[in-house]
């Protein structure tokens, strides 16, 4: 099962879309970034949903239910995340997920368009 992307980030003063770099405010972040970050962080699809519930801040059991899975392989799979980054908490795996999308933006000399996919 394909892993359930986040919501575009909107900003609501620019209804038009134009070139935005969102303020990744809890659990945002483009649509369009999460590929990327996924080759980046070298990141299954399974890896990254569960990445994905981690930084919208569910629980383990919200996001199997959410990918159709049981919370172990939840668990399991995170845990694979956090060998492969060489980091050992939530807050790490949310600051490097975010440091890894503004490395992303930053060498694409513009930020995501708000609601690309």
């Amino acid at each position: 099962m394909a892993p359930a992307f986040s919501t575009p980030w909107q900003d609501p003063s620019d209804p038009q879309g134009q070139l935005l770099c969102p303020d990744l405010g809890p659990g945002r972040l483009p649509s369009s970034a999460w590929l990327d970050i996924r080759i980046g962080l070298r990141l299954s699809e399974r890896e990254l949903g569960v990445v994905q519930g981690i930084f919208a801040d569910q629980e383990q059991e919200s996001i199997a239910t959410a990918m159709g899975i049981a919370p172990a392989v939840v668990y399991r799979t995170l845990m694979r995340v956090y060998v492969k980054l060489h980091i050992g908490s939530r807050i790490e795996l949310k600051s490097r997920v975010k440091a890894e999308y503004l490395a992303i933006a930053a060498n694409q000399a513009t930020c995501y368009r708000a609601g690309s996919a």
